[in-house]
C-alpha cells in the first residue's frame, strides 16, 4: 500500500475537492447555506458528495488520490489511466516520479510534471494566486510536482537550480504548507551561500523546529563564530535534545523514517537527522564540537 500518512493527506484533500465543487455547484454564498450544506455532509462518504457526471479532469485527479493509496502496481496502473484523460495533471507526473526507481527517468518526470502544470494552470494564475498558492486546490499538484523537482535536482548537484525553485515556491506561498524553508535552510549552508541563508532565516525569525535551531548552530561553525555557536546550541538542546546523540552516534538511528513528527521529540529529530547528518559531516570539526558539549 502507499504511505499511510501520504495516502491520510491525499484522502483528505480529495475530500475538500469535492464538497467545495458541490458548493460550487449548488452557488453557495451566505454563511448559513454553508453552515446547512457541510452539516448535510455529515456521514456521507467520498463517492456520495459529488452529483452529476464528472470531467476528465476530475476522474483523472481521482485516479491519482486513488493511486496513493493502492499498491505501486495498481498505483501506476492507475496512474496510466488517469494520464489519458488528463495529460496535464502534475500529480500523474509527480506520482510516477516517486515510484521510478531510475533517477534519471525519475528527473525527467518531474520536469515533464512542471511543463504540464504551468500549461493546466496558465500564466495568469502566477500572477493573481500568488501569495496563496496552496490554499487554492488546483494549484497543488503543480507545488507537489515543483517540490519533487526541486529535491530531485538538489541530489544530482543542481544546488544552483534546486534552490532557485525553492525560491520561486516560497514566493507562491510564503506561508510554506509544505516545509520547503528547512529543505532550502539546508541546500544554502551546503552552497555555502550565507547571504541567502540570511535572508531566508529572516523570514521566520522565531521559528521553534528542531531544523531550524540545528542549522543555525552549523551556521555559526561553518563562519567560525564559535561563541554564538555555543549559545545556538544551548537554544537547540532546548527544542529538541535527542539530535546530538543521533548526530554522533552515540543514539542509534532507525531504519525507516518516521510516519509522523512530533516537535521536541525523537521522531522530529530522527527525521531531521537523516536529512542532514552528511551536512554536518561535511562541515569540519561540527561533530567535534557536539560532542565537546
Amino acid at each position: 500500500m502507499g504511505n499511510k500518512k501520504t495516502s491520510r493527506k491525499m484522502l483528505t484533500e480529495q475530500l475538500m475537492a469535492k464538497i467545495f465543487a458541490e458548493m460550487q455547484k449548488e452557488g453557495l454564498q451566505s454563511e448559513d447555506q454553508v453552515r446547512s450544506f457541510m452539516n448535510g455532509m455529515a456521514g456521507k462518504s467520498i463517492d456520495n458528495i459529488c452529483s452529476g457526471d464528472l470531467s476528465n479532469e476530475q476522474k483523472a485527479q481521482d485516479l491519482i488520490y486513488e493511486a496513493y493509496d493502492s499498491t505501486v502496481k495498481k498505483g501506476k496502473q492507475l496512474a496510466e489511466k488517469a494520464l489519458e484523460l488528463d495529460a496535464d495533471n502534475a500529480d500523474i507526473y509527480n506520482y510516477l516520479a516517486e515510484k521510478e526507481p531510475n533517477f534519471e527517468k525519475a528527473l525527467q518526470l518531474y520536469k515533464q510534471g512542471v511543463k504540464a502544470g504551468e500549461k493546466k494552470l496558465g500564466k495568469q494564475a502566477f500572477k493573481e494566486d500568488k501569495g496563496h498558492f496552496w490554499g487554492l486546490l488546483e494549484r497543488r499538484p503543480y507545488m507537489r510536482v515543483k517540490a519533487g523537482l526541486a529535491e530531485c535536482l538538489a541530489l544530482s548537484g543542481q544546488h544552483q537550480e534546486a534552490s532557485s525553485i525553492y525560491w520561486e515556491m516560497l514566493d507562491l506561498n510564503p506561508n510554506d504548507n509544505q516545509g520547503i524553508r528547512y529543505k532550502l535552510s539546508s541546500l544554502l549552508l551546503k552552497m555555502d551561500d550565507f547571504k541567502g541563508y540570511e535572508k531566508l532565516y529572516k523570514l521566520t525569525p522565531d521559528e521553534s523546529a528542531a531544523h531550524w535551531n540545528y542549522n543555525r548552530v552549523l551556521y555559526y561553525l561553518k563562519n567560525a563564530n564559535m561563541a554564538d555557536a555555543k549559545s545556538q546550541l544551548k537554544q537547540a538542546i532546548k527544542s529538541n535534545e535527542h539530535v546530538i546523540g543521533y548526530l554522533t552516534g552515540k543514539k542509534r538511528l532507525p531504519k525507516n523514517h518516521p510516519e509522523y513528527i512530533s516537535l521536541g521529540d525523537s521522531s522530529e529529530a530522527t527525521a531531521y537527522v537523516m536529512a542532514n547528518k552528511d551536512l554536518w559531516e561535511e562541515t569540519k570539526g561540527s561533530l567535534e564540537f557536539l560532542k565537546a558539549y
